[in-house]
């Protein structure tokens, strides 16, 4: 079983905002392939914990 984490919104996100969710190591990025009730003028964003190797 797999969860998915989405961020709906009503228009888009500022570029900023995306910039800072790396910063904090999660992405998120437009996304609405797995959504099946997506309704016109919203945007929908996934939401996934990043992982950075060092």
């Amino acid at each position: 079983m797999s969860l998915f984490y989405h961020i709906v919104t009503k228009g888009k996100l500022p570029e900023r905002t995306l910039l800072h969710s790396r910063m904090m190591h999660f992405l998120l990025k437009e996304n609405a392939n797995y959504i099946y009730d997506a309704k016109p003028g919203y945007n929908y964003y996934d939401l996934t914990q990043g992982l950075y190797l060092v």
